[in-house]
């Protein structure tokens, strides 16, 4: 029998899967070639914006990535690409479950 542990408590309940992400290097938009990072939780959903009189839906997505697992430490306005190649900018980014996690809060590429 295994044993759960805070570094890994998703994993059992949970399809994760790798992203490729990529590091902003620079104010020129310059991204380096990506690294993958394995065992990423996706939780995606849509948030509805106000602009002037009309409404605008946008893709947000959070992405739960494992501290011990991650090549990068991710910071906003890098890049990842999720596994159904979908292009996702990173707005925010979040440290939790007692410092082994990132929760990147994430927005579709335009």
């Amino acid at each position: 029998m295994s044993t759960l542990t805070i570094g890994s408590d998703f994993a059992c309940v949970d399809n994760l899967h790798s992203v490729t992400y990529f590091s902003k290097v620079n104010d020129f938009n310059s991204f380096p070639t990506g690294v993958t990072v394995p065992n990423v939780l996706k939780r995606a959903t849509t948030k509805t914006l106000k602009d002037g009189n009309k409404n605008i839906t946008v893709s947000v997505a959070h992405f739960h990535i494992w501290a011990n697992q991650s090549p990068v430490t991710p910071k906003a306005n890098d890049k990842l690409t999720d596994a159904d190649g979908v292009v996702w900018i990173v707005k925010e980014v979040e440290i939790g479950t007692l410092e082994t996690r990132y929760k990147l809060t994430c927005m579709v590429a335009q």
